[in-house]
């Protein structure tokens, strides 16, 4: 404790230490860690493990990584720029962008549909009382994840999911009622924003988001894969839902 040590032997630790939880984490094949100090300016990154499962190739600081449900706080964020432009308000009825055969079958509670009373702002909150394709019980059939794992190539547009909710899973609870984490629910929200833009929900990412930011290496995961120039965006013809399982470790948009 009272001796310093080399800043050498302090990498050497970080990176074994990050090695030993990729090994003992079925779920990973890598990590990364960044440490970034504001009053100086160091800034430090390691990265340990494969690209993936089904892969040898070692991941890189600069390696495409999914962030998951980071992006919910990006399709947020554009919505309180829409709310800060007089666009819209949080207390706004999803019904104005969304057609009632989307939302059909999605926000019934004891025979009662509860459609058009849910806000914007109830599905950002995860209080709209819709189900969660991704980890939410079924009442029949397999789940996603089980889809997913027994059909790896198996792509999933924005309505399929929804369908998936609408024909497999209940509503949880009345608009407004209680808390329960959603992705059917942020899948309507990119479908409004497309509504209210009416753009493409990467070209809303990349207009709003990643461009002012300069976030050159990030964009949004579509149909196609990047295979040769990551900085390239993603323009399908339609925004794809990819979703994979290799060896257990689950890549999704």
């Amino acid at each position: 404790m009272n001796r310093p040590i080399s800043k050498e032997l302090v990498n050497k630790k970080i990176e074994k230490h990050l090695q030993e939880i990729v090994e003992n984490n079925d779920s990973l094949s890598s990590a990364l860690l960044t440490i970034y100090d504001n009053r100086t300016g160091d800034l430090q990154q390691f990265a340990v493990g494969t690209a993936h499962r089904a892969s040898e190739q070692p991941v890189q600081v600069d390696s495409p990584y999914h962030a998951a449900s980071v992006g919910k706080t990006m399709c947020a964020t554009v919505f309180g720029m829409l709310v800060d432009e007089g666009k819209i308000s949080y207390g706004d009825k999803i019904s104005t962008w969304l057609a009632p055969d989307m939302l059909k079958g999605l926000f019934v509670i004891d025979g009662t549909v509860y459609c058009d009373q849910v806000t914007i702002g109830q599905l950002l909150s995860h209080t709209s009382g819709v189900g969660d394709y991704f980890e939410g019980p079924v009442n029949k059939g397999k789940t996603i994840i089980e889809i997913m794992a027994s059909e790896p190539e198996h792509a999933f547009s924005p309505q399929s999911l929804i369908a998936f909710t609408r024909d497999n899973q209940s509503a949880i609870g009345k608009p407004g009622q209680q808390f329960y984490y959603s992705n059917t629910g942020y899948i309507l929200l990119g479908l409004i924003l497309e509504a209210i833009e009416e753009k493409r929900y990467a070209d809303i990412l990349n207009e709003r988001i990643f461009e002012p930011l300069g976030m050159e290496d990030t964009y949004l995961m579509c149909q196609r894969l990047y295979v040769h120039d990551k900085r390239t965006p993603c323009h399908d013809q339609q925004s794809l839902l990819r979703k994979r399982v290799l060896r257990g470790r689950l890549l999704s948009a």
